[in-house]
């Protein structure tokens, strides 16, 4: 990506955050929900990809194919979408959609901590050490869950640049390092 895309993405990603700030909880909410939503279907499909960055392909059709797409999104979702596809930008919308959340964990002071387990974890235990994080930090925490089958056990948590390796491995590559020093 380019530095002037990455500049246009926050650029769209920061208004987003400004006409939501004006808004009700509850308009914000669905709004999200729906960009999310949005923005995680272009992510999947490299067809609307394709679709969206086609420039010979007119914005009347795209906004068509979107609003079949996405039939119960908010009017302000459709609109800021709308707005995307005349700006020639619907293609962006994944990266938007991230510099968003991200911008807005930003001033939310949220910290993102992702948490790597070789199985999957429960919603639950998801949520247990998301608290358990928040009361270490003291700040508020929003859990992002990955799997990676490598780990043989246990878990890695990565907090900005703090990695906190609790995994099989890890513990095995400590184990085999004390050995051989030995």
């Amino acid at each position: 990506m380019s530095s002037r895309s990455s500049s246009v993405i926050e650029q769209y990603a920061r208004a987003l955050i400004e006409v939501l700030e004006s808004r009700s909880e509850r308009e914000r909410s669905r709004v999200e929900s729906d960009l999310e939503a949005a923005a995680g279907v272009v992510r999947q499909s490299a067809d609307l990809q394709r679709f969206l960055s086609n420039p010979v392909i007119d914005g009347k059709r795209k906004l068509r194919v979107l609003s079949k797409t996405f039939p119960d999104a908010q009017p302000l979702s459709r609109r800021y979408i709308e707005v995307l596809v005349t700006r020639d930008r619907a293609d962006l919308l994944a990266e938007i959609w991230d510099s968003y959340v991200r911008l807005r964990d930003e001033r939310g002071q949220i910290l993102v901590a992702e948490l790597t387990s070789a199985t999957p974890l429960g919603r639950d235990v998801a949520r247990k050490y998301e608290h358990a994080l928040e009361d270490a930090t003291g700040r508020k925490v929003r859990v992002e869950i990955k799997e990676d089958p490598s780990l043989l056990g246990g878990m890695r948590t990565r907090i900005g640049s703090r990695v906190y390796d609790s995994s099989v491995r890890a513990r095995l590559g400590m184990m085999r390092r004390s050995l051989l020093s030995e």
